[in-house]
Order: structure tokens, then sequence, then C-alpha cells
């Protein structure tokens, strides 16, 4: 849902060609939703560059397989041909790597993201945010009671946990919110949020 939400933004604000950078694609799966919604209003627009970047070989062997005409690229979002990038686009999405960064790197990455719009660009992004005290503690145990009841077993579930521990550092909003207010990013506006889970859209 998200992914059909933020594809929407994306397809209005490129009904007339532009560039798209998406950072973490994995399976690429938010360009398969701008492909839909562009079917939806009439087709893609000739004068459309698509580029998706991932730190995974195997996630880009996928996407070199599944999105045919999209430019890919192996990418660690901590190395210097992101961080020296000179290149510049309409619209950046980037769901849920943020927190995969160390804390120290994320500020950072977080700027040279918005340093990458041209004027007038978008910043399509989502991330898992820390909620410190019981409120936090409360939307963990309905996060997990919603994987239980969809699906999940407890062990998958601890087995997820395991494996993600010491390897995500989640931001809080206002930490968040601050890199971006700070860069003076406007028009920053939540689309979607399910306790800790929130995307948004801000714009150069």
């Amino acid at each position: 849902l998200a992914h059909a939400m933020h594809a929407a933004i994306a397809a209005d604000h490129l009904k007339d060609g532009g560039s798209v950078l998406d950072i973490g694609a994995s399976h690429g799966e938010f360009f398969h939703a701008l492909f839909r919604r562009y079917d939806k209003i009439g087709g893609i627009p000739n004068n459309l560059s698509l580029t998706a970047t991932d730190v995974s070989y195997d996630m880009c062997a996928i996407m070199s397989q599944s999105l045919p005409g999209v430019t890919i690229i192996q990418q660690d979002l901590m190395e210097n041909p992101f961080l020296q990038s000179t290149a510049k686009y309409d619209f950046i999405n980037c769901m849920y790597v943020l927190q995969f960064l160390p804390e120290f790197a994320q500020g950072l990455v977080l700027t040279k993201m918005c340093t990458m719009l041209k004027p007038g660009g978008i910043l399509s992004i989502g991330q898992k945010e820390a909620k410190p005290g019981v409120i936090g503690d409360c939307l963990h145990r309905h996060y997990i009671e919603f994987r239980l009841e969809n699906g999940y077993t407890q062990a998958e579930i601890d087995a997820k946990t395991h494996a993600l521990k010491n390897s995500m550092w989640p931001m809080t909003h206002e930490v968040f919110m601050g890199v971006l207010t700070g860069f003076g990013m406007r028009n920053i506006s939540t689309v979607t949020r399910n306790g800790v889970f929130a995307t948004y859209i801000a714009q150069r």
C-alpha cells in the first residue's frame, strides 16, 4: 500500500517525465508499483529516466532481470561512489533503509539524498522510528501480535529478531524531522503510518 501511494505521488510529479532514483531498491517493488500506476493513467512518459541501487549483488541481479530499461547500480551508501555523487534527480525513493546504517551515518546519508534532488524535487522515504518508553513498548507488542495474527509463528519472529540484533538503529521522529528541516526541505508530509512504521514525502 505504501509503495502504491508513493508511486502515485511520483507519477503525478513526473507526468511529463524526469529522473527517478530508488535507493535500497531490493526486488524493485517501487518501480513495479510505478509502472502499474502509469498503466492506469495513460502510459510511461517517453523521457523518464529510472535508476535503482542496492548494496546486495543478488538483489541487483534480480532487478536486472525484472526491470528492463532501469539502470541498476550495486552501491554501498557509506562509500564514496554514493557520498561523492554529483547526480541530480527529480524524485528519490528510499524505503526502510536508513535504520540499517550506523547511527553516525544516518544524518549524513539523509542529507546527501536531499542534496541529490533538483530544486522542486521530491524525497519519498520510509523508516521504522524509535519510540522509547511505555508507548514504544506497547507498539512493539502490538506489532508482534499483528504478525502472529497474520501467519507468522513465534519461532519465525524470534529468528528474525535474532538476525536483526545489533544491525538496526532506528531514528526517532524528532531526529529525522530535524535533519529534513535543518536542510531546508519543505512540504514535509506523512503519507502512511502504522505504529512505529512511517513513510513521508518532502520537497526541496
